[in-house]
């Protein structure tokens, strides 16, 4: 499905209310660890996630960029996460790279490819579920963006139903990589090839 005129008009109203930007500082990045260990870990329960005390992070975001979203006042709404290689440990530079049997990730590129995960937004605006799903195609619009300006070709993901419905409904296309996994609940393993 692609979409409507309403979805389109709506989207452009996102975007007019929201900067699309890249963490640039530890202080942004201090930012996003926040507004996840809100989302995730006081929100949705997931008190086994690491990190510190009010800030969820752990081992991929050594070398990970964070997409932001901040409103026009210069608050932070939301955030998603690109994980990129690991030049020093290759092998185990993906969360994907768990959960799936190496023999499944052969015909991916990964020293070209890259992992989203840890979309979150603050719990401020998701008053709608046009509203979330919106701001969800606003932080993979700044993904795609980052992902051409770093040279990433692939995106790797363990997708939750909420974003393989975004996937679908905005024809965004992801190919499974094997059975589904537990990893915080369900997740489809997935790629897409950004060309």
């Amino acid at each position: 499905m692609n979409m409507t005129t309403e979805d389109c008009g709506a989207f452009r109203s996102i975007l007019e209310a929201v900067r699309i930007d890249v963490a640039k500082t530890s202080a942004e990045e201090h930012e996003v660890f926040k507004l996840r260990h809100h989302v995730y870990c006081v929100e949705r329960g997931h008190h086994d996630l690491p990190g510190d005390v009010g800030e969820e992070f752990d081992e991929y975001d050594a070398y990970s960029r964070h997409v932001l979203l901040r409103h026009g006042s210069g608050q932070l709404v939301g955030t998603a996460r690109l994980i990129c290689i690991d030049p020093l440990n290759p092998d185990t530079s993906f969360q994907i790279q768990r959960f799936c049997a190496p023999e499944l990730l052969t015909r991916i590129p990964l020293c070209t490819s890259a992992e989203t995960s840890r979309f979150a937004i603050a719990k401020s605006r998701r008053s709608s579920f046009q509203n979330v799903t919106l701001m969800g195609l606003a932080l993979v619009r700044g993904l795609v963006q980052l992902s051409s300006e770093l040279g990433i070709t692939h995106c790797l993901a363990l997708r939750e139903r909420s974003f393989i419905r975004l996937n679908e409904r905005f024809a965004l296309r992801f190919d499974p990589v094997g059975p589904p996994v537990q990893c915080h609940g369900i997740r489809q393993p997935g790629v897409a090839d950004l060309a």
